[in-house]
């Protein structure tokens, strides 16, 4: 159950994911299911959607040249800055430079 939960957040987290709304859809009470999704995975389910939207971010940033603040808006940031500031705190740089890093570091592989 919960590696089927895990998959559906990832295929769902550009949406905007609501601890009750996935534990309705789950048939679980909130509590219940972070609970168990924290013993589950060692982390919280909040955490954990906040881990794989940023993975999805990154991703995105360099594989496709939307604007930054487009990106942001798409995964449910309420502007650039927002964005920014918790991509900062995951990957240690701003989301442009980190587009542009990892850009170059695929050109010197090829």
């Amino acid at each position: 159950m919960y590696a089927d939960l895990a998959r559906w957040i990832g295929e769902n987290v550009a949406h905007r994911l609501l601890l009750r709304d996935i534990a309705a859809r789950f048939g679980y009470s909130q509590w219940y299911l972070n609970r168990r999704f924290l013993l589950y995975h060692g982390i919280s389910l909040g955490a954990f959607i906040r881990l794989e939207r940023m993975k999805a971010i990154a991703s995105e940033l360099i594989t496709s040249d939307r604007r930054i603040a487009d990106i942001a808006v798409s995964y449910q940031f309420e502007s650039q800055q927002t964005l920014t500031r918790a991509f900062s705190r995951q990957y240690g740089m701003p989301p442009g430079l980190y587009r542009r890093t990892m850009r170059a570091a695929r050109l010197r592989q090829d």
